[in-house]
């Protein structure tokens, strides 16, 4: 028996730099319109192609809502997920979805002039 794939990813994905928060609304219904019984949690899968997923996050906890993905650098990043029995049988996976993680800002470099911290824009620095 097959699982009704996960449709609803929840927008926006909320991304800061080296993090996707990924929301969900859980499936209630087997593909055959079956109430869902033995739900086991959700494979959330991530790469940096639409069409190859490397890593995947596991989340166990049937009552989860969101997850987060750590530890990621800077780049264009996609998501698809699944949602998995108690018997280890994966849904059909998600659309994937996308999100740009933006480098962290280099500061700009401060320019002393005068006893003066300047910024590089030339705003004075106190």
């Amino acid at each position: 028996m097959k699982f009704l794939a996960l449709l609803c990813l929840v927008f926006p994905l909320i991304a800061s730099a080296g993090s996707i928060t990924v929301s969900w609304q859980p499936p209630t219904k087997n593909s055959d319109g079956s109430a869902l019984t033995n739900l086991a949690g959700y494979r959330i899968y991530y790469g940096t192609s639409a069409n190859v997923f490397n890593d995947f996050l596991a989340v166990n906890n049937v009552a989860a809502k969101s997850a987060v993905i750590d530890a990621l650098p800077a780049g264009v990043w996609f998501v698809s997920m699944t949602a998995v029995s108690a018997a280890g049988v994966e849904s059909d996976r998600t659309a994937p979805v996308s999100k740009t993680l933006a480098a962290d800002p280099v500061p700009a470099p401060l320019v002393t002039q005068s006893g003066y911290a300047y910024c590089a824009t030339g705003t004075p620095a106190t």
